[in-house]
């Protein structure tokens, strides 16, 4: 139990480093990440979508396989990941946008 105590804090750690760093220096400098993260900064270019909405729509379909090809558990945590860094790219832009943080 203490070792999936563990693997969720470094899931939750890593999420929230990687979305901060997309709001914080990425985005704002038109500069794409790669994978999943730069198509979906792309396509919310185009798309009326956020970047955090589209990098969990992009990884649906990977989930799906993943929990089929590889296993449940990597996919657990693969899939916690990419939900937090969306949820996390929402709330700093939103808490950028409304100027609480700089």
């Amino acid at each position: 139990m203490r070792k999936e105590i563990g693997k969720m804090v470094i899931v939750v750690i890593g999420s929230l480093l990687l979305a901060s760093s997309l709001n914080f220096f990425l985005i704002p400098a038109d500069v794409f990440a790669s994978g999943f993260t730069g198509i979906s900064q792309l396509l919310s270019y185009i798309v009326p979508l956020s970047t955090g909405v589209l990098l969990l729509l992009l990884n649906i379909p990977v989930a799906i396989l993943g929990w089929l090809k590889v296993g449940k558990s990597f996919t657990i945590y693969s899939f916690m990941s990419v939900v937090l860094t969306a949820v996390f790219l929402e709330m700093i832009q939103s808490m950028h946008s409304l100027k609480i943080l700089c």
